[in-house]
């Protein structure tokens, strides 16, 4: 029983230190690399959010 909660603990341990590494920039970045996958009215209406919320031209 000791052995698996040690494994079980280790495991979210791991986990958490994972989740909390990751920021929001890096957030960004993996829906970046996925935008494609989305529809195409999806994507318009991202890039108009976007644009609008960070001035692009």
């Amino acid at each position: 029983m000791t052995q698996k909660k040690t494994t079980f603990s280790k495991a979210i341990r791991t986990f958490a230190k994972n989740r909390n590494q990751s920021s929001s920039r890096g957030s960004r970045g993996e829906l970046e690399k996925r935008l494609h996958i989305l529809p195409k009215e999806i994507q318009e209406g991202l890039a108009r959010i976007s644009t609008s919320f960070y001035g692009g031209s």
